[in-house]
C-alpha cells in the first residue's frame, strides 16, 4: 500500500483516528466519515478503531472495584501487629537510656569521620590530577618531561654521595 498523501482525505482520517486513540473519543467530521465509509483503506481502520474504543468503554464498566479481599486484609493486619512492637521498642531505647545515647554518638562520630575521609580522598585525587595536568602542559610547552621536573624538584632532598651521607650522620 502506498502511504497517504499529506493533506488528502485518507491522511486526515488517519490523523483523526490517531487523535481518537489518544483521547478515547472518535468524532469524525461529516465529510471524513463519508470518505471513511467508502474508502477501502480508511474504512477498516475506522471500524477497527470504533470497535476498540467501544470495547474499552465497556471494559471499564466490567471491572469490579469492590472491597479488598479478606486475605489481603489479614496480611496487612499481621504486618502491622508484628512491626508495631519493634518500632515502639526502638523509640523507647533511643528516648532516654544512656547506652542508646552513647550508641547514637558513636554512629554520628563514625559518619562524620567517614565524610571527612571521603572529602580528603576526593581532594587528594583532585590535587594529584591537577598537578599531573600541569606537568603535562609544562612538557608540551617546554619539552621537559614530568619525570625530569620532579627529579629537579626532589634533588635537594636526595643523598647520592656517600660522603654527604657520612657527614649528615
Amino acid at each position: 500500500m502506498k502511504p497517504h498523501a499529506v493533506g488528502s482525505a485518507c491522511h486526515r482520517v488517519q490523523m483523526e483516528l490517531d487523535e481518537a486513540l489518544a483521547t478515547g473519543t472518535l468524532a469524525l467530521p461529516a465529510e471524513l466519515a463519508l470518505h471513511a465509509d467508502g474508502c477501502p483503506r480508511c474504512g477498516p481502520e475506522y471500524r477497527d478503531t470504533e470497535a476498540l474504543l467501544s470495547r474499552l468503554r465497556g471494559a471499564a464498566a466490567g471491572i469490579e472495584l469492590g472491597p479488598v479481599p479478606q486475605a489481603v486484609d489479614k496480611v496487612l493486619d499481621q504486618i502491622t501487629r508484628e512491626a508495631a512492637p519493634r518500632v515502639f521498642s526502638m523509640v523507647e531505647a533511643s528516648a532516654g537510656s544512656p547506652g542508646a545515647q552513647h550508641r547514637q554518638k558513636q554512629v554520628r562520630t563514625r559518619w562524620i569521620l567517614g565524610q571527612v575521609a571521603a572529602v580528603a580522598a576526593v581532594l587528594l585525587i583532585a590535587v594529584g590530577g591537577i598537578g599531573y595536568a600541569i606537568l603535562k602542559v609544562n612538557e608540551a610547552v617546554s619539552g621537559v618531561s614530568p619525570g625530569d621536573v620532579l627529579a629537579k624538584f626532589a634533588s635537594p632532598f636526595r643523598f647520592t654521595d656517600t660522603a654527604k651521607i657520612e657527614k649528615a650522620k
